[in-house]
């Protein structure tokens, strides 16, 4: 089931993110984000952050985010434009607690690939991602970082490339990916990139997650595809294999997509498998860290 994830440089290189946040603090800040997320917010220090979600009173998908120790309180970091939405839903449950939420978007985050040591960097928050080692480094900043970059001869990355690499890899990136209000995160691969801690207290939506997984009833699951032959198929395309619906298309790029497939007949094969998606004749694949 090996897929192999490739940068165009095996140099070290960093691209910047597109990526917003919110700033949790206050002396109930800790306990507030405990009773709400999918993670164990605990496991936050100066060195590790964590990969958690908000769910739905019914556990389904609203956010998802990294969630780093910042000031004293906690920055949780996700999608660009979305910040706004998750302040607001959090506020709906800070009743009394001391907790204050502020949205902010001057800080820069960018994500380093190809380094063997972690890197160092004054006043800068430096912390591994905690999804995947091949996820790289993530960097925030309240200022610029290109200078220190170019100091320590880390190349700048395209967008597009990155976007390929995070593709292949099998990465969900929030709602792109994952259907507000009506996703699984089993589904979208949360319980392999460490985004649910099965362990921890009671927390919002909780009882889908501990139904599906320790009743096995993963359907679906979020899978990388490659362009073999005609054009990249639209978000929404059909996923057929022997003419037969299997799932549908998410986000594409140039030649590399995300698909949401159904798994019965897929767990005893060897990938890649080839499908078709549209017009487009496409390599269904499976990375090496899904356990279907």
């Amino acid at each position: 089931m090996l897929v192999t994830m490739t940068l165009s440089t095996k140099k070290p290189c960093y691209v910047e993110m597109n990526r917003d946040f919110v700033r949790v603090h206050g002396e109930d800040a800790t306990s507030f984000l405990q009773g709400l997320i999918t993670n164990d917010i605990t496991r936050v220090t100066e060195s590790d952050s964590i990969y958690a979600a908000l769910l739905t009173p019914q556990g389904r998908y609203l956010h998802d985010f990294l969630v780093h120790q910042w000031e004293g309180g906690y920055l949780l970091e996700g999608e660009k434009g979305r910040m706004a939405d998750l302040k607001k839903r959090l506020g709906l449950y800070k009743l009394r607690a001391n907790v204050k939420l502020e949205t902010m978007s001057d800080l820069h985050v960018y994500c380093i690939f190809n380094v063997i040591q972690q890197p160092s960097f004054d006043g800068v928050l430096v912390v591994r991602d905690p999804r995947l080692k091949e996820a790289g480094v993530r960097v925030i900043s309240a200022r610029p970082m290109t200078k220190e970059f170019d100091d320590a001869e880390i190349l700048p990355l395209s967008s597009d490339d990155f976007e390929e690499y995070r593709l292949a890899l099998g990465l969900p990136d929030g709602e792109r990916d994952m259907v507000l209000e009506k996703g699984v995160l089993l589904e979208c691969g949360f319980d392999e990139l460490k985004g649910i801690d099965f362990d921890k207290g009671c927390y919002l939506g909780q009882e889908l997650n501990v139904r599906t997984k320790f009743r096995g009833k993963v359907r679906k699951r979020l899978l990388p595809l490659v362009l073999r032959q005609g054009h990249m198929p639209e978000y929404g395309s059909e996923i057929t294999m022997a003419d037969k619906k299997i799932g549908t298309l998410r986000t594409a790029r140039l030649h590399n997509a995300l698909g949401m497939v159904r798994i019965e007949g897929l767990t005893k094969v060897d990938f890649p498998v080839e499908v078709k998606v549209g017009d487009a004749v496409m390599e269904l694949r499976c990375p090496d860290w899904v356990k279907l």
